[in-house]
């Protein structure tokens, strides 16, 4: 099913009938015309080339994104990309669709570390924090977290100090990439390199630590050579 709207205006039940189209597979929406007062976020929501696209208006008293309904039923749904700044992710479970394999996050400015709120998500396999979509210090990824996550790629989180893998979190990533995080010198503490079949590093991102590894030598060493692109 494929549902195509180009539009400057919406009525007001218009994102609550959408929500009841529980076997839509694409969804094209393009908005043109925004008050000042609207701060404006697109939300990308996709199946194999499934994408959906919203206009949100913005409430500092609330979590989640006004103007959207919970993606709960929207079992075919696997793929979310959240564009725009909203400063917190949505906290109730039921605003994501059930089989979220896929999540980018671009320029959010979130405040809150992201990975308190993603861990909840088991069958989450990519992940993609991009440009801005966190502007705090540290992120953690708690113990048992992100079992199933495959993929982590963080792109210019300007102020990204540190990352900590706890115990037993990301156990199968399998890929990891850091660009353009300038302050982040080091590579995640508790990461295990053993694991990693794809390493990416781009402009200064964790110098310190690719440093004091080479000087080291040994098996990380190598197998940072085997890994890295």
């Amino acid at each position: 099913m494929l549902l195509q709207c180009s539009t400057s205006y919406l009525k007001k039940d218009f994102f609550e009938s959408i929500a009841k189209l529980t076997s839509i597979q694409v969804v094209d929406l393009s908005f043109t015309k925004h008050s000042k007062k609207t701060l404006l976020n697109h939300l990308h929501l996709g199946i194999g080339l499934v994408r959906e696209k919203k206009n949100v208006t913005h409430d500092h008293n609330k979590t989640l994104v006004p103007g959207l309904m919970p993606f709960s039923h929207h079992a075919y749904l696997y793929e979310l990309v959240m564009f725009g700044k909203f400063e917190k992710l949505p906290k109730q479970i039921e605003f994501y669709p059930p089989n979220l394999l896929k999540l980018e996050l671009w320029k959010c400015k979130l405040r809150d570390d992201p990975m308190m709120n993603l861990k909840k998500f088991p069958s989450m396999q990519i992940l993609e924090l991009c440009y801005h979509a966190y502007v705090g210090k540290k992120m953690v990824c708690s113990s048992e977290g992100f079992l199933q996550l495959e993929r982590l790629e963080l792109y210019e989180l300007h102020e990204l100090e540190e990352l900590m893998v706890l115990k037993g979190a990301i156990s199968s990533l399998k890929t990891l990439k850091i660009r353009y995080c300038g302050e982040m010198k080091k590579l995640p503490h508790g990461l295990r390199l053993e694991n990693l079949e794809k390493l990416s590093l781009e402009r200064s991102s964790c110098y310190e630590s690719i440093k004091e590894i080479e000087e080291t030598g040994g098996e990380d060493w190598d197998k940072l050579c085997k890994i890295m692109c």
